[in-house]
């Protein structure tokens, strides 16, 4: 590595070829190590806008290291130089003022979470060169539009989408608070929605066949409304339960913060309630007997598990990962809270209370919709039935 005095600003560098006399700028460093020895280009509260060089020292710069310029939150662009071929894993994350981004014709790949939480950014521009994506790319955004090239071999923005679309698969990698899904898309990428931020409905066609649950809609704290077409065959919305259920199997697979659990549901897939920063309760009906691993997973604002099921849902450890079990109440029916206490993933709530009804009476949502009722077995019912009715 070795540094430089490039544009009025010391930067980092990584020579990549001493033959070919390339570099790159900033990163260098495995994800897994510490966040403190990641080596930013820049000092992290540099501010403006950075022009990185064509070259530095005799060396030509063809890469924006992983998290070159992660953290620098004051930044507000960036100019890159044609000679780089390649932005990578993270290379911008969290650059929360960078409003301005022009990717050259050059770039060829751009490695997963490259541009998560860029906060500023409005609308994006993919070039025909870019021949290769990771996932995630604009997690956590404000985006209102993302276009390709129209000479992309690769990926395209059919009619208008304002999404990322792999073309050869009809796969969507990559979307924004405007996207509309395609008629064509056939699957949802992973993360391909995670953190759009004022997207408020989405609509899921009739030809999608496969939705990867991890971090689909998560940190999407907007989204009221996920509809899935009647007529897709694999995965339905049935009962307007605002989530996304695999048709087949029963197994919900991913949702949103008004989802309500239906009775019908058997299993609630990995990942499937994963960063819902909003949603301050979730009942789980008596018919799931199976949850996947982090199926309910930072949730920074939950406060209530209602558990409906005599017998815990097989569950792991990790089924509750980042959920705060010191704080977090966990409701299960009168005579099961010994059974809770023993299994594997609910033992390690703190607080485990029995009597379901006390868990909606505590945790009622204020969210200006009309209240809906369930018995005791989760089943919705009409306001006014008799017996003992749960009010979500």
């Amino acid at each position: 590595t070795f540094t430089s005095f490039e544009n009025g600003r010391l930067m980092k560098f990584r020579v990549l070829s001493a033959a070919d006399k390339t570099c790159q700028i900033g990163g260098g460093f495995s994800i897994d190590e510490a966040v403190e020895e990641i080596a930013n280009a820049v000092d992290r509260n540099s501010t403006g806008v950075v022009k990185i060089p064509e070259t530095a020292r005799g060396f030509t710069v063809t890469k924006i290291g992983n998290y070159a310029f992660g953290l620098c939150q004051l930044l507000t662009g960036v100019e890159i130089p044609s000679t780089v071929t390649e932005i990578d894993r993270s290379a911008f994350t969290s650059c929360t003022s960078l409003a301005t981004l022009d990717i050259p014709s050059s770039v060829t790949t751009i490695g997963g979470y490259a541009f998560n939480g860029c906060l500023s950014l409005q609308s994006v521009f993919i070039p025909a060169s870019v021949v290769s994506i990771g996932n995630g790319i604009f997690a956590n955004n404000n985006l209102g539009s993302i276009s390709v090239a129209s000479g992309n071999p690769v990926f395209d923005s059919r009619n208008g989408c304002n999404a990322i679309m792999e073309t050869a698969t009809n796969t969507l990698r990559s979307a924004c608070k405007n996207t509309v899904i395609s008629e064509e898309t056939e699957s949802l990428g992973v993360a391909s929605f995670f953190g759009c931020n004022g997207l408020m409905h989405i609509r899921i066609p009739a030809r999608v066949a496969e939705v990867d649950s991890f971090g689909l809609f998560g940190n999407c704290n907007d989204l009221e409304t996920i509809e899935v077409d009647e007529d897709n065959t694999c995965y339905d919305s049935r009962g307007g339960c605002n989530a996304v259920i695999e048709s087949a199997t029963n197994k919900l697979v991913s949702s949103c913060n008004s989802t309500i659990v239906p009775t019908t549901v058997t299993s609630i897939d990995n990942y499937a309630f994963y960063s819902l920063t909003q949603i301050k309760k979730i009942t789980i009906p008596a018919s799931v007997t199976s949850i996947g691993i982090g199926a309910i997973s930072w949730c920074d604002q939950l406060e209530a598990i209602v558990a409906c099921a005599e017998q815990p849902a097989a569950a792991t450890e990790n089924s509750f990962w980042g959920v705060d079990k010191e704080r977090v109440t966990l409701y299960v029916p009168i005579g099961a809270k010994a059974r809770y206490e023993q299994a594997e993933g609910w033992k390690d709530f703190y607080h485990i209370e029995e009597g379901l009804e006390a868990g909606i009476n505590k945790h009622e949502l204020d969210n200006g919709v009309d209240s809906m009722y369930y018995d005791l077995q989760g089943r919705r019912v009409p306001s006014g039935s008799k017996g003992l009715l749960l009010r979500q």
